[in-house]
């Protein structure tokens, strides 16, 4: 009898449990929804629906609140609450007083974006964080309080674009490389960020710049890969999955050289740089200023350097090795030839013969930093100057297959080269989603093309001098990065459509080539 009796109240609590979590994650009314919304801004008694609001987005078809702008509000707390929501975005960024998270924040199944930028006290993500296998972007920049990520971060499935400079994370978790769909990381300017750089499967671009993150010598990286220079891991009790903290040996000359590392030696023993690469004092080629600077002991006999003339203007010096293939010391066939600062003046908008100068080709040079040259002779990173079918692999890298064709989907809420324009007045944000206020339309977040902007002309003040990241161009927007154009329609890029003045090519806002 006693067995029967404790039977009954266990299948009563599971019972009880049940019917509470699904009362917690059913399906709520628009009412509903709105009411947890008013909550979180603080509206007691709202004079209108919530889908109104500026920070709010709805799917009127669904009766859902889809997107949720909580940017600059001075949040202490988030309640659990909103992960009653069918959320697709969620904006939490400049909260400078929020400190966590709420714990099942894993429990929003739809979330697509996270914006988490600009929490200087925001110590840790959730584990359930794992959970959102739906999500495509997480944004956590400039949240220096943050030191690692959960274990099994790994298992946000379809991730593919990641966002943490400026972090105070210290490691990455060794489930980091099971994000297969990971397209670009951006872990720059995290100075305390150490560990062996990943080994992904796919082509991933990972941005390490300022960051202690070391990687091996006899390891080929992708050469559009950021990575730290001269941060080489020890070569013990170093696994290529674990990216836990180890020693970073800024030497390069200490061990004896591995067998397959001698495609990337030069000096006396190995030859010339292939691709116009410099050597350096150290016997490794390379495009950065610790491979080409005469000041950091260039080797001008195996490689191009740059040096300073007496008017203070970089000029090229020693010599260049015109074949794609690497050199040693018995590949050396193809003739090399002295290279001098020779400014050969296509147009008057070139300038000195170096990749500092974003051109590239023949009379140019090789672009550095695992930059693409373009078949017009501009570096870059985009498909613009990457693409294989036109990409000069001689003097930069290429992709290894050219990007494939894009296809509109149709998702409410959503917007951008993927998924079209927004609803008549709406703004298209610069990560893809419609939007009303200024997180959305200011011109420094929004997608021209896509919906309305703000700019200029309707008295919203912008420093069109700053470089965009998002290929926005134009006056009362930004300029293009060195050697790209501005297009009549405010995109950057290299070809004619860009770059033509019949075209339309904003003169003040990027390069123009006279057509």
């Amino acid at each position: 009898m006693f067995g029967n009796t404790k039977l009954k109240r266990i299948f009563y609590t599971i019972a009880i449990t049940t019917v509470a979590w699904k009362s917690i994650y059913a399906k709520k009314t628009i009412e509903e929804q709105c009411q947890i919304v008013n909550d979180i801004l603080e509206i007691e008694k709202p004079t209108e629906s919530c889908c109104k609001y500026s920070r709010v987005g709805c799917d009127n078809k669904k009766n859902n609140i889809i997107q949720l702008d909580l940017s600059e509000l001075d949040l202490k707390r988030i309640t659990g609450k909103i992960v009653k929501l069918p959320l697709l975005a969620l904006d939490l960024s400049k909260n400078p007083k929020l400190k966590r998270l709420p714990k099942g924040i894993g429990h929003l199944a739809h979330l697509e974006v996270l914006n988490l930028s600009d929490l200087p006290k925001l110590v840790e993500l959730p584990e359930s964080i794992t959970l959102l296998k739906g999500l495509n972007i997480l944004i956590l920049n400039n949240d220096t309080s943050l030191k690692t990520l959960p274990e099994n971060f790994g298992n946000i499935s379809n991730l593919n674009q990641l966002y943490a400079t400026s972090t105070g994370l210290t490691r990455l978790p060794s489930t980091f490389i099971n994000l297969k769909k990971l397209v670009t990381a951006n872990f720059s300017s995290s100075k305390n960020l150490y560990g062996e750089a990943p080994q992904f499967d796919t082509d991933v671009l990972l941005n390490f710049y300022d960051t202690n993150v070391c990687y091996r010598r006899g390891i080929y990286y992708p050469e559009k890969w950021i990575l730290p220079h001269n941060k080489y891991c020890e070569t013990i009790n170093i696994s290529p999955i674990t990216m836990g903290m180890v020693n970073a040996n800024t030497s390069m000359g200490l061990d004896e050289d591995e067998e397959d590392d001698k495609d990337y030696r030069c000096g006396k023993n190995y030859g010339i740089c292939a691709n116009q690469g410099c050597c350096s004092k150290y016997g490794y080629c390379g495009t950065s200023d610790d491979h080409c600077s005469v000041e950091n002991e260039c080797q001008t006999d195996y490689g191009i350097c740059y040096d300073i003339d007496i008017n203070g203007n970089k000029i090229t010096v020693g010599v260049g090795h015109d074949t794609v293939s690497k050199t040693s010391e018995t590949e050396t066939k193809s003739e090399s030839k002295p290279v001098t600062n020779e400014n050969t003046n296509v147009n008057s908008s070139q300038t000195e013969n170096t990749s500092e100068d974003y051109r590239c080709g023949k009379g140019y040079g090789s672009c550095g930093k695992g930059y693409c040259c373009s078949k017009y002779g501009w570096c870059g990173l985009t498909a613009d100057f990457c693409d294989p079918k036109s990409c000069q692999n001689e003097y930069g890298t290429c992709w290894s297959k050219s990007p494939t064709t894009v296809v509109i989907k149709n998702v409410p809420g959503r917007c951008g080269l993927q998924y079209g324009n927004c609803p008549e007045g709406y703004c298209c944000s610069r990560y893809g989603w419609c939007g009303s206020s200024d997180t959305y339309c200011s011109a420094r977040n929004c997608q021209v093309g896509y919906g309305k902007c703000n700019n200029s002309n309707n008295e919203v003040l912008v420093d069109d001098t700053v470089i965009r990241d998002d290929g926005r161009c134009g006056k009362g927007i930004g300029r293009c990065p060195t050697g790209t154009c501005c297009s009549k329609y405010g995109w950057c890029g290299n070809s004619i459509a860009y770059c033509g003045t019949k075209e339309g090519c904003q003169e003040g806002y990027g390069e123009c080539i006279s057509n």
